[in-house]
């Protein structure tokens, strides 16, 4: 597996992962890594966002 960087875009994200609210910010969670949604240049994009571990 290869671990995204902070601040990482992509254009698509793996097959399985889930929709997940954190204080009313939208993200997209696969593999414990969080991805929020975001538009760059008119396409749809996902950028990798270190998330603080729960407990």
């Amino acid at each position: 597996m290869i671990e995204a960087p902070d601040g990482a875009i992509i254009k698509n994200i793996p097959e399985g992962a889930v929709e997940e609210e954190i204080d009313g910010q939208s993200y997209v969670v696969y593999n414990e890594v969080y991805f929020q949604p975001m538009t760059q240049n008119g396409d749809d994009v996902y950028q990798v966002v270190a998330m603080e571990a729960a407990g």
